[in-house]
């Protein structure tokens, strides 16, 4: 990895990355877990790139060439939001359309 980053220095370039929140909040509400995105923060400042974090609050996969796993959230949903608009959501692929819902964000 060190040696990736060293080379994207030299290329002038940045290292954008999704922040998959099925990730960071897989243990329960309000339980975050930002361990491996704050240890690429560090590497990618290490090398003096910017860094570009596109907030994932989809499910992982189902895209051509993608070969992720499918990161869900692992908590019951159902107990912090309105099950109508979670199964609706998630017989579409697993969006969440936040500014359609009722869903306070902190």
């Amino acid at each position: 990895m060190n040696a990736s980053l060293m080379a994207l220095n030299s290329a002038s370039v940045g290292v954008m990355v999704d922040a998959w929140w099925g990730l960071v909040e897989k243990d329960g509400p309000l339980k975050y877990n930002w361990e491996g995105y704050a240890e690429l923060v560090q590497m990618v400042q290490k090398y003096g790139l910017k860094l570009q974090v596109f907030m994932s609050f989809h499910q992982c996969g189902g895209n051509v060439g993608d070969s992720c796993r499918k990161f869900k959230w692992g908590w019951d949903l159902a107990e912090s939001y309105d099950t109508q608009h979670i199964q609706k959501a998630m017989e579409h692929g697993g969006f969440l359309e936040l500014e359609n819902s009722n869903v306070m964000i902190r």
